[in-house]
């Protein structure tokens, strides 16, 4: 039985579609258990730190149009 008696089809968009068109091809050239394999080894993309501002050296935020020194926050209870 397929899974597609399952799972109704939706409207998919053009990066789902690009991506799937992408992973067929993979799956093509080199086989579905190595495209597996690969997809669950690889490292988890969503784990990326996000950098702030506060966190650059003094010359980072100079080179991209910063002030040298970061505006410090007030301690809310030094108010």
């Amino acid at each position: 039985m397929s899974l597609a008696a399952f799972h109704p089809q939706h409207p998919v968009s053009k990066p789902q579609a690009r991506l799937r068109a992408a992973i067929g091809q993979l799956i093509e050239r080199h086989g579905r258990w190595r495209v597996i394999r690969a997809i669950l080894l690889s490292p988890d993309l969503r784990r990326i730190e996000r950098l702030r501002a506060a966190d650059l050296s003094a010359h980072m935020r100079r080179d991209v149009g910063l002030t040298p020194e970061p505006k410090r926050q007030a301690h809310p209870f030094l108010r």
